[in-house]
């Protein structure tokens, strides 16, 4: 959030509303929380074992910046990923949701896609109950509607051959 907070800064003194194009002094960041549910539990039991009350609270504290990074990231080249086993309104709240603009979701609960994907259609839901793994939807606002997919399964040997 500091990095974000210092972009936003130079973006008001050079009088421009955000950042265009990406380069060596100005790299995209990508943000990722991977299980953000299991962290923000973690950090909840953190918090109740330390008594942390209030704005003392991690939790929270963590709620507050993602928060900020989604809506405020993007014009600062701040891309934001949440990364969750499924969708849950305690932990998505609708202004959150609404600032998540590319949604991709694999096989799960009925209620976990219509949090996810508001538009998605009977059909389509009953669909995914029969998707094997890898497959799943995207939707990107305003230019992608609710989308099936596959993608191709990469396994963890190979996964850390290619990016190693």
């Amino acid at each position: 959030v500091s990095m974000m907070d210092k972009r936003i800064t130079g973006l008001l003194e050079q009088r421009i509303d955000k950042i265009e194009a990406y380069d060596e002094n100005t790299p995209l960041i990508l943000v990722v929380f991977e299980e953000y549910p299991g962290l923000l539990a973690a950090f909840g039991a953190i918090d109740a074992a330390n008594g942390a009350r209030g704005k003392d609270r991690v939790e929270l504290k963590l709620k507050s910046a993602v928060q900020r990074l989604a809506l405020e990231g993007a014009k600062a080249g701040v891309k934001l990923v949440l990364l969750a086993q499924r969708a849950d309104a305690s932990l998505l709240t609708g202004v959150l949701r609404s600032q998540l603009t590319a949604r991709f979701s694999f096989r799960q609960d009925s209620d976990g896609l219509r949090m996810l994907h508001e538009e998605i259609t009977p059909a389509q839901i009953n669909t995914m109950t029969h998707f094997l793994p890898g497959m799943g939807y995207v939707e990107i606002a305003g230019t992608t509607p609710i989308t099936q997919y596959r993608a191709d399964f990469i396994g963890y040997q190979d996964f850390v051959r290619v990016f190693s």
